[in-house]
């Protein structure tokens, strides 16, 4: 192998970042003064001197009390307030000190720190004042006050916390005592060094900017969390005054932080409110923090309306409520724009332009629902009915499995082929059967449709009947938000909710004479079977991406590393430990982390399921701005509404975090799902470089593979599991298709180059003629060489020019005389330029060409692009010529040239005539290209093409990009050749670290779309529900008769 794993000299700030992340302190080359380092020594372990403090206040009350039994000292003692009083005051004067010394140092003297000069030695003497900059870095007045304060109440508790009398009551063993009790103190002088100086680059980092300072505020956070959930739990009674739990929690919280295993503050934030919305409130990991707090707002907006008047009102009446509320939540009847996914300030507008049958269908539902269960809680009572449910859900839930399954191209988990697919064109596998394209996706979307409300009964069925004997009491808050989550997450996850159901019916057969069973309320259980089901599903994805990792990096030798025999036993012995991985991983809902991309996983820290800490797109397009990305654009729009039809018809799943891979030609997209309700998903969409590195174009070869296999393999029996994707039902999509080839032999021959002036003069006449009363009058001015003029204008073709102006209808002889001039000038200025390959491609790519004659032009740019322009068209007409040889008359050629202007863009690839004509959605673009000394065409088609569609196992991008975040941000790896970027053909390493956000990744285009899931039973519904607009086609053969020149 002869990637490194990491580069050698980024070893050396590994290391670095290692120890300061374990210390809590950063070394610098830069600071060399002595007096710096007695200062951070004596700040450093000031805290705990300060703590000795209270052990003279437990000595004197000892003496007080005759040495009675010691008392735990308690945050409101005095002498606890005082010392924690001294260490604010004191780092708040030096607080203070630090921001004269900042403010009042010469501007000259700003220095930008380097972290590989101050690793390695840099020769420039820097001021004290700079070297005291680095250590205490500037802090604003608000701050100053804010740190102080924090750091004072977390050493007073910390004095509590790790007191000798608090330690003594709890280990029996003075050994133990003291080793925990210098242990604590020094975690707590690394928690307060971050306060004091500035904190180290965490090991899990997962963003770089942090303009509130939060991030600075993680480790005192997870130290006060210890603290406040010890003091809950003791003071609860949950634990005795006597557990050691949280004290060896704080010892270890140094191998936390270097491990990675707690996030950051902020990533913290967002994982946890998530979490929240999605377990406790029923709802959907959304696409941002703003539209996660909006969610989690409504939630408890929901649960509070109904607790209020299911408590002081009725009981009945709360369960209405929250029944309508939990609709409109998951239903989305307020669809919101993503603009920054942010709020729409014209929510209740865009409600209101919805198709009027919509909002009153809606209304209409909503009324059902709540009269249905209303009846139920007056006359169901009979448990008797229970299993008549059981036995209709658990029917209807085969019946969606096969209804969807069917669908695919191969069926019962991508194994067998679907015998109702035959081999079309190609030999790939079409619908051609009327019950794939009918009968099947509306018998699903009707069973979806159904499916909300059955759930819906089923659970009313046995909450109404556990609930009989508490009927007109008051339910308590628990259960308001149990009763909420259920309602909410019917409409959420409709399918997945019923089969929980299921299984929740089943474990009541089984356990219903338990007591445990009897007391615990079923809603919390149905909570409990939902995550069960989340963790399994994630180990079972886990442990795939963990089976490829490992059967590429044995199997496969470019995979192999310097002691491959070494590793290979080292991740034998690894595997116990990776099960747990696995499954700890699981539990928390985070990545499992190649190391530095080998087959050694990692706990990843908790972060988002859209595993980013956002999205920097508009919907506007504007970031649009390359020839690529325009056709990704166009690709993107036309894909949604198709996956928009699939998504309604059950072929593809909408649970936030299934990511997609769309391969057509050199276009690779990627779609991930990052937001869900029962009518809407958001996804991102990431396009891809076309002209892509050796180790893209290997991945993409394997991606062809793969569907090459599954469309036209013989064999009936496949096992998907070996690959990372699943490939799935294609699409019929409009997008860009790219033809490249050689000229070489074409417009180097004599032949063809004898043809390009004289269809050059034509194609001028032509032009000028369409132009006619254009024509600027000062083109007429120019002198021209007379000489050369009267030369040029023997070969004028006349028999062309009559059959053109007699075509536009001009019958002016003093028009014709302008037109006849005008053409026989211009060409007279570059007739006499001789035309190699070189040359033409010169041309082409906007060189006026320099001759005797051509200099009168000097002053007309307009004259000059006309001229570039014409002898570009004459260029295609040509090339296109010499290949097809078609065209036998003038009107073939007089249609070809129309065709040309009206749906051809013939320009440099990039120019902005080029991007201009892409935005448009001109269906065809030429141009000419130079690479590795040879010429190239290029010709872009826009037409109906058959995308290659699949489902990608989500923890295999999961697994790069949280490695990728740790090797770019914290090891700051910067190898182009590194290892963890590799080609790997199993998992597509490359390909999804090209798909990572920015700056990590690079794809060219990224933008949101959001993506309306048709569930309805109309068979107009896809009109209705589509909100973009109908894609009219101005390039149609109407303004030219198609048929004439193809002979």
């Amino acid at each position: 192998m002869t990637a490194p794993i990491i580069n050698s000299y980024k070893k050396r700030i590994l290391f670095k970042r290692l120890f300061g992340s374990f210390t809590g302190f950063e070394l610098s080359n830069y600071v060399k003064n002595i007096g710096l380092y007695f200062l951070i020594i004596f700040l450093f372990l000031l805290p705990w001197g300060l703590s000795v403090i209270t052990l003279f206040w437990k000595n004197n009350n000892n003496n007080k009390r005759n040495n009675k039994k010691n008392t735990i000292p308690k945050i409101c003692d005095v002498p606890i307030i005082v010392v924690g009083s001294i260490w604010a005051v004191v780092l708040l004067m030096f607080f203070l000190l630090g921001y004269l010394i900042n403010t009042k140092k010469d501007k000259r003297e700003d220095l930008i720190v380097d972290e590989e000069d101050s690793l390695f030695g840099n020769d420039e003497r820097i001021s004290l004042a700079q070297q005291f900059s680095i250590i205490f870095p500037y802090k604003g007045i608000v701050l100053i006050f804010i740190h102080s304060l924090i750091s004072g109440l977390l050493l007073a508790y910390s004095c509590v916390f790790l007191s000798l009398d608090n330690l003594e009551q709890r280990f029996e063993n003075n050994v133990v005592k003291w080793i925990l009790y210098i242990l604590g103190w020094i975690v707590i002088s690394i928690t307060q060094w971050s306060l004091t100086s500035k904190p180290p680059v965490e090991t899990s980092i997962f963003q770089t900017d942090d303009e509130l300072i939060l991030d600075n505020l993680s480790r005192t956070f997870y130290v006060a969390l210890l603290y406040f959930l010890s003091w809950l739990l003791e003071k609860t009674d949950v634990l005795t005054d006597k557990n050691i739990i949280f004290h060896i929690i704080l010892v270890i919280l140094p191998i936390l932080w270097v491990f990675g295993l707690l996030p950051q503050f902020r990533t913290l934030y967002s994982w946890v409110l998530e979490q929240v919305v999605v377990h406790i409130l029923g709802g959907t990991p959304a696409a941002s923090d703003e539209r996660s707090f909006l969610y989690f707002a409504l939630g408890a907006i929901s649960i509070f309306l109904s607790m209020v008047f299911g408590d002081y009102i009725k009981t009945q009446i709360g369960f209405s409520i929250a029944i309508l509320l939990g609709f409109l939540n998951g239903v989305s009847v307020f669809p919101m724009p993503i603009i920054y996914f942010k709020m729409s300030k014209h929510l209740v507008t865009q409600f209101f332009k919805q198709p009027i049958w919509i909002i009153i269908f809606r209304v209409i539902l909503v009324i059902i629902v709540i009269t249905v269960v209303n009846i139920l809680w007056t006359v169901i009572n009979n448990v008797a009915v229970r299993p008549l449910f059981l036995i209709l859900t658990t029917v209807l839930l085969c019946v969606i499995c096969i209804v969807r399954d069917i669908q695919q191209q191969r069926i019962f988990f991508n194994i067998f082929r679907n015998p109702l697919y035959r081999p079309q064109k190609n030999n790939v596998y079409q619908v051609q059967n009327y019950f794939m394209e009918i009968i099947f996706p509306f018998l699903y979307k009707f069973l979806y449709f159904i499916t909300p409300f059955l759930t819906l009964i089923l659970g009313c069925i046995y909450i109404i009947n556990r609930k009989q004997e508490v009927i007109n009491k008051e339910w308590g808050a628990m259960e308001w938000i149990l009763t909420c989550r259920f309602l909410r997450i019917l409409w959420q996850c409709p399918i997945p909710s019923l089969m929980h159901n299921c299984v929740f019916y089943i474990l009541e057969i089984i356990f219903h004479n338990e007591k445990w069973w009897k007391d615990t309320n079923p809603l919390l259980i149905m909570i409990v079977i939902t995550y069960i089901f989340q963790i399994l599903q994630q180990c079972k994805d886990k442990f795939l991406y963990a089976c490829h990792s490992v059967a590429s990096f044995m199997t496969d030798r470019k995979q192999y590393v310097k002691y491959q025999a070494l590793a290979i036993f080292f991740i034998i012995l690894y595997t116990p430990i990776l099960l747990l991985v696995i499954l700890i991983s699981s539990m928390f809902n985070s990545p499992i982390v190649p190391i530095f991309g080998l087959p050694i996983f990692v706990i990843g820290y908790p972060r988002p399921v859209r595993q980013w800490p956002k999205f920097e797109i508009e919907t506007n397009y504007t970031t649009s701005s390359t020839s690529d990305s325009l056709i990704y654009r166009d690709f993107t729009i036309n894909l949604k509404k198709v996956i928009n039809k699939g998504m309604s018809k059950g072929r593809y799943s909408t649970k936030v975090g299934e990511m997609y891979l769309c391969r057509y030609d050199s276009l690779i997209l990627i779609a991930q799902i990052v937001e869900s309700s029962f009518t809407d998903c958001i996804i991102i969409f990431k396009g891809l470089e076309q002209q892509g590195t050796s180790c893209h174009n290997v991945e993409a070869r394997k991606i062809d593979e793969i569907f090459e296999c599954t469309n036209n393999s013989p064999c009936s029996i496949q096992f998907p599991i070996r690959n990372a994707i699943t490939p799935k039902v294609p699409l019929y999509c409009k997008c860009y298709t790219d033809i490249k080839s050689k000229v070489v032999g074409i417009l180097d021959n004599p032949e063809v180059i004898a043809l390009i002036y004289p269809t050059f003069f034509k194609v001028l006449i032509w032009k000028l003629s369409s132009m006619c009363k254009e024509i600027p009058n000062r083109w007429l001015k120019i002198d021209v060489n007379k000489e050369l003029f009267n030369t040029y204008w023997k070969q004028f073709p006349m028999s062309w020019f009559d059959y053109v102006t007699n075509r536009y209808n001009i019958f002016e002889n003093d028009t014709k005389n302008d037109i006849i001039s005008v053409a026989v000038m211009f060409y007279s200025c570059v007739n006499d330029y001789t035309l190699t390959m070189e040359s033409i491609y010169k041309i082409f790519s906007g060189k006026f060409p320099l001759t005797t004659s051509s200099f009168c032009l000097d002053e007309y740019d307009d004259a000059k692009n006309l001229i570039i322009e014409c002898f570009r068209i004459s260029i295609k007409f040509v090339f296109d010529e010499s290949i097809m040889n078609n065209i036998n008359d003038y009107n073939g050629m007089m249609n070809t040239l129309m065709m040309y202007e009206k749906e051809y863009c013939i320009d440099m690839a990039e120019s902005p005539r080029w991007l201009e004509k892409l935005e448009e959605k001109i269906p065809n673009f030429f141009t000419l290209y130079k690479e590795d000394g040879s010429y190239y065409s290029k010709t872009l088609k826009r037409h109906l093409n058959l995308i290659n569609f699949a489902q990608i196992n989500p923890e295999i991008p999961k697994g790069i990009w949280a490695n990728l975040i740790f090797e770019l941000y914290y090891c700051t790896n910067d190898d182009d050749e590194r290892y963890s970027i590799q080609a790997n053909n199993k998992i597509l390493r490359n390909i999804f670290v090209q798909s990572a956000n920015t700056p990590l990744g690079y794809p060219v285009y990224v933008n949101a779309e959001k993506v309306t899931v048709v569930h309805c039973v109309s068979t107009h519904v896809d009109k209705v529900y589509d909100n973009t607009q109908q894609e009219t086609n101005p390039y149609n053969d109407s303004q030219y008769d198609s048929t004439q020149y193809e002979v």
